[in-house]
């Protein structure tokens, strides 16, 4: 029996011919490791992944396993791992995916560098930076509960037989070996479907040889579902409510809803359904005191137009919808705004690390700081468009004649106090 030998797919990245990598990436040496590391953030609070650099081996999920054990990491925990591997054992990439899907995690093609700073007790700090995730590790990474990758990060190619690339020619393999090739590929369809993911995922590694690579395209992952934001609304449906109808949508994963309806008044209400971030005991009131200002896709909305309640172990929010979306052309967004404003408020990382070389405070950053807020920008642009955005001699983004506003972004925000985060941070589908 030949498993380790058949699932053997490690990229051989020398000989590439596929489509062109856009960048080179580098690999630890060796069987992938795992470690934990975060970054502080402007609102004095704490993002936190697990790095996993290397190669995949059968023994990878056993070791990651013992690793979120041993860290106390426990399921819903909310981390992301960061894949930066050039592949390996399939099926050490498959079980190795369905643990991180077990332990609820979200998975990223990234790599974790220094940024150079230095938090509180003295530690170098780190951030995300490009990676490739290639052959058995893109199995692995489509085991995030979310996943995130940039355009051409993740690579795919045939399984192979060592005996069969070096000597392609020469009849050597039995007819147990073919039966456990389709045995396997049976177990790879079953996992694939089961992520969630399009089979044709599979028809493109099927479909390119083992000593090249497929890199799917940002459009390409969005179609198969190999990227996924399981926190997406779904677009609205139409139901009967009473005498009349109300527009409902929720998460891709169940855990958040939203409906928009009329009260008495005739006034248009959105009411959000999340689970509750904070602590059981935690009081509304004690919440509520917590917001220091809300928004609705960039359309101020003051915080007496927001009630909220505790239902057992969720939040319910009633938003009172600001008139200007409801009279602008691009319901979506805020009245009178256009393509160029969209691309300005991603500039808005924070009160104090927003990205616009254009402004009168643009002088007074230092370099350093220039440099994070640029970098800061460029994630939230690739994440939204699924590419890198060009300057002008300025330094403003350029923003593209023909770029489409993403329906699914922007929503209902709540500002509040250091520490609050994103965790009404809603990104509901377009208000027709």
């Amino acid at each position: 029996m030949r498993l380790p030998v058949l699932l053997t797919s490690v990229a051989i990245i020398a000989a590439l011919t596929g489509p062109a990598v856009a960048q080179t990436f580098q690999f630890q040496s060796g069987p992938i490791k795992f470690r934990r590391d975060c970054d502080s953030t402007a609102d004095r609070g704490d993002i936190c992944w697990i790095v996993a650099d290397g190669e995949i081996t059968a023994n990878t999920p056993k070791l990651f396993r013992q690793f979120l054990l041993g860290n106390k990491i426990q399921h819903g925990a909310g981390l992301e791992v960061y894949l930066n591997s050039p592949g390996g054992e399939v099926i050490g990439g498959i079980e190795l995916g369905k643990v991180i899907r077990e332990f609820g995690l979200g998975t990223k093609v990234a790599r974790s560098v220094p940024n150079g700073r230095t938090s509180p007790n003295g530690e170098q700090e780190e951030t995300d930076a490009a990676a490739g995730c290639y052959s058995a590790c893109a199995f692995a990474f489509l085991g995030g509960k979310w996943r995130k990758a940039t355009d051409r990060s993740i690579g795919v190619h045939q399984s192979y037989f060592k005996e069969a690339l070096a000597q392609p020619d020469v009849p050597k393999f039995t007819a147990q070996d073919y039966s456990q090739q389709q045995i396997i590929e049976g177990l790879v369809l079953e996992y694939v479907v089961s992520m969630g993911v399009d089979p044709k995922f599979l028809t493109y590694a099927a479909a390119t040889g083992p000593t090249n690579l497929y890199f799917f395209s940002s459009k390409e992952m969005d179609q198969f579902g190999i990227t996924w934001d399981d926190l997406q609304y779904t677009d609205w449906n139409l139901e009967a409510l009473k005498n009349g109808l109300v527009a409902t949508s929720k998460t891709r994963n169940g855990e958040r809803s939203a409906t928009l309806f009329c009260r008495q008044d005739h006034a248009l209400r959105l009411s959000i359904d999340m689970p509750n971030p904070f602590k059981a005991d935690a009081s509304v009131d004690w919440i509520v005191s917590l917001w220091s200002g809300a928004s609705m896709f960039g359309a101020d909305v003051p915080l007496k137009d927001i009630s909220t309640r505790k239902v057992r172990d969720h939040l319910s929010l009633e938003v009172l919808v600001p008139r200007a979306l409801k009279d602008s052309e691009n319901n979506w967004l805020p009245d009178g705004k256009n393509a160029g404003w969209y691309v300005r408020e991603l500039q808005y990382i924070g009160s104090t690390l927003s990205y616009d070389p254009t402004g009168p405070e643009w002088p007074t950053v230092t370099p350093e700081y220039k440099q994070i807020r640029r970098e800061l920008f460029e994630h939230a642009y690739e994440h939204t468009f699924g590419s890198s955005p060009t300057y002008a001699a300025d330094g403003s983004p350029i923003v593209p004649p023909n770029l489409e506003i993403p329906r699914n972004l922007g929503g209902l925000s709540i500002g509040g106090e250091p520490g609050l985060g994103d965790a009404f941070d809603q990104n509901l589908p377009g208000i027709d």
